[in-house]
């Protein structure tokens, strides 16, 4: 355990929310009215449970039939943050391919980017030597970039992958219940780690895509939440916790919580 010395009167149940994939992550076999229905449906129940999020954008894919969405993500509230031009993997790149892609990536967000600059690796990746990922630290620090890391990392995607699926052979599925078990469950033992690993609670900051399955089922994810007694915070809020300055000991081909990363 690491002995940090944080009073016992710390801060219990934080969590930022962010969300990555931007305007719209797997979708496939959906149509484009429902895919910006999802988009809407998130939007509204974080306006429901009074949740500032941070959103990460694909330069890719913003289309300009996502221009107005993008516009009411930022009028709403949000911050937008890069998450690439393509999504592509650092770990099958060179620094130089792969810096030259967040390159290109926040000149596709351009219009919404936040005034902090922040930035969340595909895939949670972060390089496979030392090299590369200290290569790549230095560049984002050079261009004013904060790195919006993750303690609560999850299988969410897999669950939005069985519905899209699902409608796409026309089928019924209510994966509803599984959803948000696995997502409390992830939840509790990113927790538990944080008290074992500092001996405290964290500041937490929560995975989640701009997916159809949030569209359907994060008003019921945040009310999960409220009842579970969750404070939302703001991205800016949870990166002030000391363990996002922890030294990153890491170096392989994982994406990881923070709270792993860490020695």
């Amino acid at each position: 355990m690491l002995a940090l010395g944080f009073p016992s009167a710390y801060a219990q149940k934080q969590m930022a929310s962010t969300i990555d994939d931007l305007p719209i992550a797997y979708s496939r076999g959906l149509s484009l009215e429902d895919q910006q229905a999802a988009f809407n449906g998130i939007l509204a129940a974080l306006k429901k449970h009074e949740v500032t999020a941070a959103g990460f954008a694909n330069g890719q894919r913003i289309k300009p039939e996502w221009s107005a969405y993008l516009d009411a993500w930022v009028a709403a509230g949000h911050v937008l943050g890069n998450h690439t031009y393509s999504h592509p993997d650092l770990n099958s790149l060179s620094v130089k391919s792969y810096t030259r892609n967040i390159e290109r990536g926040e000149k596709s967000i351009a219009p919404w980017l936040s005034e902090t600059k922040y930035f969340r690796y595909p895939f949670l990746h972060r390089g496979d030597t030392p090299e590369k990922r200290e290569a790549v630290y230095d560049f984002l620090r050079e261009n004013d970039y904060v790195i919006a890391s993750v303690s609560i990392d999850n299988d969410e995607y897999v669950y939005n992958q069985q519905l899209v699926d699902a409608r796409a052979r026309g089928e019924e599925l209510d994966n509803r219940e599984e959803y948000i078990a696995h997502m409390m469950e992830r939840t509790e033992h990113f927790e538990s780690h944080a008290q074992e690993k500092l001996g405290r609670p964290v500041k937490h900051i929560l995975l989640l895509h701009m997916n159809y399955i949030n569209g359907q089922y994060l008003d019921d994810l945040l009310q999960a939440y409220r009842e579970d007694g969750w404070e939302f915070i703001s991205l800016e809020q949870a990166l002030e916790d000391p363990l996002y300055e922890l030294p990153d000991t890491y170096v392989g081909p994982r994406g990881l919580s923070y709270l792993e990363r860490i020695e």
